[in-house]
């Protein structure tokens, strides 16, 4: 009768734990997020090897040639992201057709925006990071050296009834692997980061993963040699490693941060 007793009351604590979790994961995920900019960088950041102007002028060069065409990677990266990882994600997220038919928000300017009657920053839009029609370029927390920037803050209030938003962004960085005398190699790692804040404004949480192409970039005189048709395989390489590894990384690192929204 005792051993009777404590397997009803082992099975009991198991069917007990296991409904607490679904509770917890429902509450969880009944609070609702809006992914308000998502993006891919078209400038490869070399600042880890060099910024010098020769350096400057061969990324310059890179962005600016019409063969080095990001626009796939960015229409992959959006339908990916959508379809597979926002639902390992601890939180809802809004339908993409709320936030770009939201007329407020296709009408906003914040301070960390290149603005079509923005001349000064129309100067500088070929090496403007490129975003999926509809959505804006938005940079919380003191975008482009603006301390005073809270874009955050102000999409946020177009959202009424949302705990918080997303901002997502790819991004593509050059690293030394081996260089002796400014000769050697560089390898391309892409990058992704989620950024998000609650509906207070107050930054969540941040998510970073980044993986490497398999192949590298000869580095001449510390100057890595950038032509489309070697850097462009790379950034879809590294873009494919980094895709095959979040289904694996995300739930370790949402068990952390699902508290946090």
């Amino acid at each position: 009768m005792l051993i009777k007793t404590k397997k009803i009351a082992g099975q009991f604590l198991i069917l007990f734990v296991v409904c607490t979790n679904l509770l917890f994961a429902q509450d969880e995920k009944s609070k609702k997020v809006a992914v308000v900019s998502i993006s891919v960088n078209r400038t490869v950041d070399a600042s880890l090897l060099s910024d010098d102007a020769v350096t400057t002028a061969a990324i310059l060069k890179l962005v600016k040639d019409s063969t080095f065409n990001l626009k796939p990677v960015l229409d992959d990266f959006q339908k990916r992201f959508f379809d597979e990882f926002a639902k390992q994600l601890p939180f809802s997220v809004l339908d993409e057709k709320e936030v770009l038919n939201n007329p407020g928000y296709q009408n906003f300017k914040g301070d960390g925006i290149a603005h079509d009657d923005d001349s000064k920053a129309r100067k500088f839009i070929d090496v403007f990071p490129i975003v999926p029609p509809g959505y804006k370029y938005i940079t919380p927390d003191g975008g482009f050296g603006n301390k005073k920037n809270l874009d955050q803050n102000k999409v946020i209030a177009l959202f009424p009834g949302i705990d918080g938003v997303m901002f997502i962004k790819l991004g593509y960085f050059l690293e030394p692997k081996m260089a002796i005398g400014g000769m050697g190699t560089a390898g391309l790692r892409a990058i992704l980061e989620i950024i998000v804040y609650n509906k207070e404004g107050k930054h969540a949480f941040t998510i970073r993963e980044g993986e490497f192409a398999k192949k590298t970039l000869g580095l001449v005189k510390g100057v890595p040699t950038l032509n489309t048709k070697d850097v462009l395989p790379m950034c879809i390489d590294a873009t494919n490693r980094l895709f095959a590894e979040l289904p694996k990384s995300l739930p370790k690192i949402i068990k952390k941060t699902a508290k946090k929204l």
